[in-house]
């Protein structure tokens, strides 16, 4: 491992993919966060939750099955998963008034 650790590309790459799942928690967070801003609702909160956490079990699938399909269900899984997650987005931002972060 420390010769691994020794060559600055691995080093770089170990850095940028840290840098990418930190990222990609925090927006799944945020995500959440946001839902319960917009909406006031503990129930749309955990629902964007629960639909990330389906996406995550379609592409588990998708993995396991035929590559002659996955294109067809990997399309299929993101029209599935990613229009409920913008309409109840869509949703919750009609009614919000948006105050200055800074007042």
């Amino acid at each position: 491992m420390r010769q691994l650790l020794a060559r600055k590309d691995v080093r770089l790459l170990f850095a940028g993919q840290t840098l990418s799942m930190f990222g990609d928690w925090m927006i799944v967070i945020v995500i959440g966060i946001w839902m319960k801003v917009l909406t006031g609702s503990n129930g749309a909160a955990g629902l964007v939750f629960f639909v990330l956490a389906l996406a995550g079990l379609a592409t588990a699938y998708q993995v396991r099955s035929p590559s002659h399909v996955q294109g067809r269900v990997s399309a299929a899984a993101n029209m599935l998963f990613s229009v409920p997650q913008t309409i109840s987005i869509a949703a919750g931002t009609a009614e919000v008034e948006v105050e200055p972060a800074l007042a």
